[in-house]
């Protein structure tokens, strides 16, 4: 179950209360609804709510870590096609560095595959 602002709340379509619903106050869901969210951790810099705590017994939670070298890459091609590769290779190198800073605790802010997608596009223009 999740209760929606406006006081209504979702219900899968296997349960008890979907027998009893009441327009006005339950939505029954689909069997195929799925719902895919994005969240940053939580804490600084991003200063959100933690995705886990708030929603962890309604939903089905996923991390997903930053993608490999490799797969980071091709990102950036498809972002920054007339950058040059060692460019982008010596810019993989440095985002690496970076979190490794950060995963040691020199540094706070989480530097992401976004920020480096943003680098590319801008050499890009």
């Amino acid at each position: 179950e999740l209760t929606l602002l406006d006081g209504r709340t979702l219900v899968r379509a296997d349960t008890a209360l979907a027998g009893a619903a009441d327009a006005g106050e339950l939505v029954v869901m689909s069997p195929e609804f799925r719902m895919i969210v994005l969240a940053n951790r939580p804490g600084f810099p991003f200063l959100g709510n933690d995705f886990y705590r708030v929603c962890g017994d309604v939903f089905s939670c996923h991390t997903v870590e930053a993608p490999d070298g490799e797969s980071e890459l091709a990102l950036l091609r498809s972002v920054g096609p007339d950058v040059p590769s060692d460019r982008l290779r010596s810019l993989l190198r440095l985002f690496g560095d970076l979190r490794d800073v950060v995963a040691s605790g020199r540094l706070d802010y989480p530097y992401s595959t976004r920020e480096l997608v943003k680098l590319v596009a801008h050499l890009q223009a």
